[in-house]
């Protein structure tokens, strides 16, 4: 199944709060591939975060207005010389329930709007 990346900006709208729009229907339906018509519809919207050149990418699916929490460890943040990962875990991880002050969270609430 193809996979399309669309990207969007992000503004800061406060001290901890980034806001970003983008348009469901940027895709349009059309013989993409060659082999007939790709119906698109968009499913998750997942900003990036970028800290050393590493990224750090919460994740959310759309449909839902409910907040979605994902922790970072605050190492892997920090560290210049980090080379992969930079992606969260979930809150039911062994090591976040030991070593909590070792992660930060963010949360990411998609909302679709109609004009």
């Amino acid at each position: 199944m193809p996979n399309i990346s669309i990207y969007f900006e992000m503004t800061r709208v406060s001290s901890n709060a980034w806001e970003g729009h983008f348009y469901r229907d940027a895709l349009q339906n059309a013989a993409y591939f060659g082999l007939g018509v790709c119906h698109w519809d968009v499913i998750q919207a997942s900003p990036a975060f970028s800290k050393h050149g590493e990224n750090f990418v919460p994740s959310s699916g759309l449909g839902s207005d409910t907040p979605y929490i994902e922790y970072f460890k605050k190492s892997d943040f920090l560290n210049k010389s980090q080379k992969d990962g930079g992606y969260g875990t979930a809150s039911n991880d062994p090591e976040l329930a030991k070593h909590p002050d070792a992660f930060f969270l963010v949360t990411t609430t998609v909302k679709e709007v109609t004009p």
